[in-house]
């Protein structure tokens, strides 16, 4: 090192890019060669781990620029050499010649290529195929067996990342299938079917059928302003909308109501509202369905089903609202998240101000995404493209909501 001690120092946190959290035992490293494949081909010229805290310091470095990178080594070899490690960088080079301090924010890059992971059958007519990135228009299925026709069903997952493949067929043989991206052979699949006479007799405990769930339960009040929900463990082929559903209840302003409900026989549900609006405080509910009124593709059909349920009371929901002012005029989504890290609402808007209502008491927290590239979504970076991820904003102070109760919220983004 010479005759003398290098004593320049770089410091900083490191937090995950998306919900700020920090991050412990995350490499931080200095590289004194700037080419772009630096981070995955050599070692750095200096490195640190994060604290507890999510703080770096990497002390006794020479006067010089650097390129500075943060990393989640996966495999301990000190590159940034597996899809599934997370990486932050800085896009300009750093001139350090006094102590400095800098930030960095760690994503994970998304899949630069589809790829197959696996394939299974849970149950009779219900294939399920999983992939690194979400699938497109260009994805489909090629059979080189018997390829299914009765009621063909594509379910894809929220993140269009899982394909529930589901089929009527009574199908014995294995199945070969090749996975296309346009012209493109993703894999090849040879699976076994479960067949109907095999999974009636599959003695799981449960008799294999259309089973029917609800999001009102007995034992806790029903939120008020929220419609009850039909769950269906299979694509539903046809519904006697002509069937009215028997919903009553105990108050003396609403003695009964026959309610009806919307099918559309081109769409396969798997979820069906049905309105409550009309649902008073602090009341009694009793829904009843008879027998038969839905049916699957399986040709399955529901038992009868029977609830009860209380609504909430209006007096213990709290409300917050929110002044919110941007410093640039860009398209962003707003979030509110309780304590479980479940959105509760979600617009996309360039409003100033937001009302929430029908707030259980509790933490909350407000979340802002600049949506850069307007696919209403958090959109993380690309190393070697020079992308940074998606800008994200935290409303850091607590926000306590209490029953009956009014917050108001200003809010500068900056």
């Amino acid at each position: 090192t010479g005759n003398h001690v290098d004593t320049l120092s770089v410091s900083g946190t490191v937090k995950d890019a998306f919900d700020m959290k920090i991050e412990k035992g995350i490499l931080v490293m200095l590289y004194n060669t700037y080419e772009d494949s630096v981070p995955c081909k050599k070692l750095p010229s200096y490195y640190a781990k994060t604290r507890e805290d999510g703080s770096y310091k990497i002390s006794n470095i020479r006067p010089g620029t650097y390129k500075i990178f943060a990393l989640q080594d996966a495999n301990m070899n000190y590159r940034y050499d597996l899809p599934s490690e997370r990486i932050a960088f800085s896009d300009t080079l750093m001139s350090v010649s006094k102590n400095l301090s800098l930030n960095l924010l760690l994503f994970k890059e998304e899949p630069k290529f589809q790829k197959f992971y696996k394939a299974y059958f849970p149950e009779h007519g219900h294939l399920v195929l999983s992939f690194a990135k979400p699938a497109d228009e260009s994805f489909k299925l090629r059979f080189f067996s018997r390829e299914p026709k009765q009621q063909v069903v594509y379910e894809y997952s929220k993140n269009n990342d899982t394909l529930h493949y589901w089929f009527a067929d009574d199908l014995k043989d294995t199945m070969k299938i090749q996975l296309m991206q346009e012209d493109k052979v993703l894999d090849t699949v040879r699976i076994k079917p479960i067949p109907a006479e095999q999974e009636s007799r599959a003695g799981r405990g449960e008799k294999w059928g259309l089973r029917v769930t609800l999001n009102a339960r007995k034992e806790r009040p029903f939120d008020l302003n929220k419609n009850i929900e039909l769950y269906f463990s299979h694509p539903l082929l046809s519904a006697k909308t002509d069937k009215r559903l028997y919903f009553k209840s105990d108050s003396a302003d609403l003695s009964s109501v026959f309610t009806s409900f919307n099918f559309d026989k081109n769409k396969f549900a798997r979820k069906i509202p049905i309105d409550s609006s009309k649902a008073k405080e602090d009341t009694h509910y009793h829904l009843f369905i008879p027998p038969g009124v839905f049916t699957d593709i399986f040709g399955l059909t529901n038992d009868t089903i029977k609830i009860d349920y209380k609504s909430q009371e209006e007096k213990n929901y709290g409300t917050l609202k929110l002044n919110l002012k941007m410093k640039y005029r860009i398209k962003f989504i707003l979030e509110l998240i309780n304590d479980k890290g479940e959105i509760i609402h979600y617009a996309n808007s360039e409003k100033g101000s937001y009302y929430f209502t029908y707030l259980a008491p509790g933490n909350y927290r407000l979340r802002i995404i600049y949506d850069g590239d307007g696919n209403d979504k958090w959109t993380p970076g690309n190393y070697l493209l020079k992308k940074k991820p998606e800008t994200v904003f935290f409303y850091f102070a607590p926000i306590t909501v209490r029953p009956n109760w009014e917050n108001e919220i200003d809010w500068k983004v900056e």
